[in-house]
């Protein structure tokens, strides 16, 4: 178990605006069960409140389930005639946490399914 304390940020306080700017800052790490923006989202975190963090390694047992493995989006486009219509990798909310990778040309009615708003 390790515990953060980190001071880069001043604490926000209960109002609305700051409250809103703590949200967007949390949300824009990228982060899930096994994540690269992690370490960096908690020790943000920490700054408001206390918090005590348990590691565990991807492929270990914990509370009934296996930590699965790291993934990482490096390019996760949809395009159509050679323009990007969608970029996945411009957002940690882009792709789904642990989605494996394809590479495939699909028509609209087989991509749907996969789709998610």
């Amino acid at each position: 178990m390790t515990s953060l304390a980190a001071a880069a940020h001043p604490p926000v306080t209960n109002r609305g605006a700051d409250l809103k700017a703590l949200t967007g800052a949390l949300c824009a790490f990228d982060t899930g069960v096994v994540a690269p923006d992690n370490e960096a989202f908690f020790r943000r975190l920490g700054d408001e409140v206390p918090l005590r963090l348990e590691r565990h390694p991807s492929g270990a047992r914990h509370l009934g389930w296996i930590v699965p493995p790291r993934r990482v989006v490096r390019r996760a486009v949809i395009s159509r005639d050679g323009t990007v219509l969608y970029d996945g990798a411009a957002h940690p909310l882009g792709v789904a946490a642990q989605s494996r990778g394809v590479r495939a040309r699909l028509a609209w009615d087989d991509l749907r399914p996969h789709l998610v708003s």
